[in-house]
């Protein structure tokens, strides 16, 4: 906070000097909690971040700000009423309205007599002529609020320089310097995150932790409802298990249907889950990998032609120099940007690579002959079995004539001649085309 945060709306101020209130709560309980804890704290970080935060807690700084909070709370909490006063016109119409005094007691209707004859002495000056009554929208209730607001905010401003000075100090010496400052700040954004995902129907679970075996059931991409384009009910999910039988994935299928938002999902969830956190999906078994390595390729790149394969080779070849039995790979159509014959064939490389590695993954890509090396690479027993998967489509046709996407990955190859035949009819290429023989 500066001083220049402290100073502005009535309602904002109240609401910075709650969090500043909320912060004290939740150092002293913190400070209650690792003073009186039954064992010592095994992690050393987090063992360094209790130390500190009792000393900060001992402070001098945290004091002063204690008994500033005290004496503001106390201020604040004891308004309960405004005396304003109004200039009139000679039609008896109000000119100016301004503020007369801050109270520490309410105004109340008093009896009919009282009201008549002021006979209420004991508290005269806070017994009202006539009942009062809630306020309605006028120009007049506007003047009247603007002159509230601007005595509460001058309340206010008696203590914005002091918070400010005491607040920058300690922020600068004691709260950014704390063990896992950074690390705690993170963590509470994630579990805003998940809060905002299970608010919208969207589960979130804790893996289970396994040395082997890799299982999703209910696995989605997040980013389809955080981007806004998609409602939480439309996400679609997706089940996979990786084990001995099947360790890397060939994934084809038509275009828009889903691959490389699933390989996506795949990444994410590997990615939250090594940082501790829960993951996208109903329930999920992980292992933890050595590295994350991915390949998505720019089909928006600036470099076109000869630079643009060249420097896909360099990416794949990096990523392969990192890659070993312990790593998770994947690969988003790569080499794309030269012809169907040499990207079929160096896909095929890179797959009987990473087999031979025993590495982890999904390939996504549109060389269908690719399928046709589960056979035989997985008879030349690698470390790493391979398998296919197709992004699906409906059985049943929509009004333009097409199959529709459902967007559910399922093992198997993708029949290759029904997506042909489904291609070549989109574009009205079919036999009709053909002049019938004489």
């Amino acid at each position: 906070y500066t001083s220049r945060d402290l100073v502005g709306s009535t309602e904002s101020n109240l609401y910075r000097v709650k969090e500043i209130l909320l912060l004290i709560s939740c150092i002293d309980r913190l400070k209650d909690a690792f003073e009186n804890l039954e064992k010592p704290l095994a992690s050393e970080g987090l063992a360094e971040t209790a130390k500190a935060l009792c000393e900060f807690a001992d402070s001098e700084d945290y004091a002063v700000l204690k008994r500033y909070c005290q004496v503001f709370e106390k201020e604040l909490s004891g308004i309960r009423s405004v005396t304003l006063g109004a200039n009139l016109n000679a039609k008896l119409q109000i000119e100016e309205v301004g503020v007369v005094s801050v109270n520490d007691q309410p105004y109340y209707a008093g009896s009919l007599a009282a009201r008549l004859f002021r006979m209420d002495f004991n508290n005269r000056d806070f017994v009202t002529l006539e009942p009062l009554s809630p306020l309605g929208f006028s120009s007049d209730t506007e003047n009247m609020n603007r002159a509230v607001l601007t005595v509460l905010n001058k309340v206010f401003g008696r203590f914005s320089s002091s918070f400010a000075r005491v607040i920058r100090s300690l922020t600068m010496a004691h709260v950014e310097k704390l063990p896992l400052f950074s690390e705690i700040r993170f963590y509470l954004g994630a579990a805003r995150l998940i809060k905002k995902l299970r608010e919208a129907g969207l589960p979130m679970c804790r893996p289970k932790i396994s040395d082997s075996t890799v299982s999703f059931f209910g696995l989605y991409n997040p980013s389809l409802y955080l981007s806004g384009k998609t409602e939480a009910r439309t996400v679609v999910p997706n089940s996979i298990q990786v084990d001995e039988d099947a360790g890397f994935f060939i994934l084809t299928g038509p275009n828009n249907g889903g691959k490389t938002v699933f390989l996506q999902a795949i990444g994410i969830a590997q990615l939250l889950f090594q940082m501790g956190l829960f993951v996208p999906a109903r329930e999920a078994v992980m292992r933890p990998v050595s590295a994350l390595l991915t390949y998505f390729s720019d089909v928006e790149s600036d470099t076109f032609g000869a630079g643009k394969f060249m420097m896909e080779c360099e990416l794949i070849r990096g990523l392969l120099e990192k890659t070993d039995e312990n790593s998770l790979v994947l690969l988003n159509e790569p080499f794309i940007s030269t012809n169907f014959q040499e990207g079929s064939a160096l896909c095929e490389t890179v797959v009987r690579l990473l087999a031979k590695a025993g590495a982890k993954g999904v390939l996504v890509t549109h060389f269908h002959e690719l399928t046709h090396l589960k056979d035989e690479v997985n008879a030349e027993n690698p470390k790493t079995r391979l398998e296919n998967l197709s992004a699906g489509v409906s059985e049943t046709k929509g009004d333009d004539g097409l199959t529709r996407r459902t967007y559910v990955i399922r093992r198997g190859a993708t029949d290759i001649r029904g997506l042909a035949r489904e291609i070549a009819e989109k574009y009205g290429i079919s036999e009709s085309l053909l002049r019938k023989g004489g």
